[in-house]
């Protein structure tokens, strides 16, 4: 049987960082050491079916996912 695990982050901000930057790529000068972390959840969640959803809502930046995982019946 297949269930989910779910987690979701929230960080306090104080613009709307989805409408100043909707493919969030990092701001930071040094591109090439800043920005992999969505991209590796991204990518980890592609590869085992997983969900990823973010937004913002009232002063919070909020990314939430699920990821499948198989049940262990009970003995």
């Amino acid at each position: 049987m297949r269930g989910y695990l779910y987690g979701r982050v929230e960080n306090r901000i104080s613009k709307d960082v989805i409408a100043l930057n909707p493919d969030l790529r990092t701001t930071k000068r040094d591109e090439k050491a800043h920005g992999y972390g969505l991209k590796i959840v991204r990518k980890t969640l592609g590869e085992h079916e997983g969900m990823l959803d973010v937004g913002v809502k009232d002063g919070w930046f909020v990314a939430s996912f699920m990821l499948p995982v198989e049940k262990v019946a009970s003995v």
